[in-house]
């Protein structure tokens, strides 16, 4: 009866707003999904079983959100959650992440990563619920079609494992940003990327001010060290310009920017500004031994992206916050 009544995926909204769930409602509903409010963690519970996205706010006036989640995830394994949060509430976000929730957005929530956050997510859902089914059929299949049906097993199980490897990143960009030191979070999060993206070399550089590379960050997988002069208009330099990722198929084809890539073997990169509000707090460029390796990745490139700009962001104002605070005790005691 209820898939009946709900041909569509809910995406039911958990928000003590009533202005701000109505209207997230009516944006959502003119998109054609099917959204359903709840103002409390009490009225949400009828429709936990039966979502399959959770916009969960974190402070609710019955219930914390962060255990609101843990019995979505308990009554409906495979819903996906994105997180609602205020500027206050960053580690509680982070934690939600290791909860198993997709993602997480700041307040006022940008509406064109909400769009991507609730198809990523359903694409995500879609891809595990197909592989259940497919798993049930495979094994209904009679022992005659036992190649075929190795082969289908082999393929499913290493989509599951390349989800498994992101939600590992998910996780690790949760811990990694724990540490109020946004070096050694960045650092924490290269073999990540390496990872996931089947990467040979990661690097992060951290922009200062006037746009500036402050700090550089390198993770080698399978290969030496190499010395890499960034050439002045080359890709970190492009991706300063524009603002905007840059997949580079094919190095051989950019010889004067990258021959010391090129003779260390590298064949293609992706390099990905990490900005929040269009300012750019980093730069990752990430490698690899393959040609156009990284095409099929753009959308898992730009999630994670997005979940690492947010939080380091934060610890990049804090260290300001802390030398700004450290000068101004110098110049008091100088005073005095």
């Amino acid at each position: 009866m209820v898939s009946g009544m709900y041909p569509k995926d809910i995406i039911l909204i958990i928000e003590d707003d009533k202005s701000e769930a109505t209207a997230l409602r009516d944006i959502l509903s003119a998109r054609g999904y099917l959204a359903i409010v709840a103002e409390t963690a009490s009225a949400a519970q009828p429709i936990l079983s039966i979502a399959a996205i959770a916009l969960i706010d974190l402070r609710l006036p019955d219930k914390p959100g962060i255990e609101l989640l843990r019995e979505l995830k308990e009554k409906n394994p495979d819903a996906e959650a994105i997180i609602i949060t205020g500027y206050s509430e960053k580690l509680n976000a982070i934690e939600s992440l290791n909860l198993g929730a997709f993602a997480y957005l700041e307040k006022p929530v940008d509406l064109e990563k909400l769009f991507f956050s609730i198809k990523i997510a359903l694409e995500r859902r879609q891809m595990v619920l197909d592989t259940k089914r497919k798993m049930q059929e495979i094994k209904g299949l009679t022992s005659m079609m036992a190649p075929v049906l190795n082969e289908s097993i082999s393929l499913l199980e290493e989509a599951k494992k390349k989800d498994e490897k992101l939600l590992r990143l998910y996780r690790g960009i949760g811990f990694a940003f724990r540490s109020l030191d946004p070096i050694e979070s960045a650092r924490q999060l290269l073999p990540l990327i390496a990872e996931v993206l089947e990467a040979n070399r990661v690097v992060i550089d951290i922009i200062g001010p006037l746009r500036k590379p402050v700090n550089r960050l390198e993770y080698l997988n399978g290969m030496d060290s190499i010395q890499v002069v960034p050439v002045p208009g080359g890709v970190r330099d492009q991706i300063l310009e524009t603002g905007a990722p840059l997949f580079v198929p094919d190095l051989a084809k950019y010889p004067e920017d990258n021959l010391a890539l090129i003779e260390a073997g590298l064949k293609s990169m992706v390099g990905y500004p990490l900005q929040v509000d269009g300012v750019i707090y980093a730069v990752l460029m990430v490698y690899s031994f393959k040609e156009d390796a990284f095409s099929q990745y753009k959308e898992i490139i730009s999630s994670f992206a997005d979940l690492c700009a947010i939080p380091l962001r934060q610890l990049l104002l804090l260290k300001e916050a802390e030398k700004a605070h450290r000068e101004w005790d110098t110049t008091v005691n100088s005073i005095r």
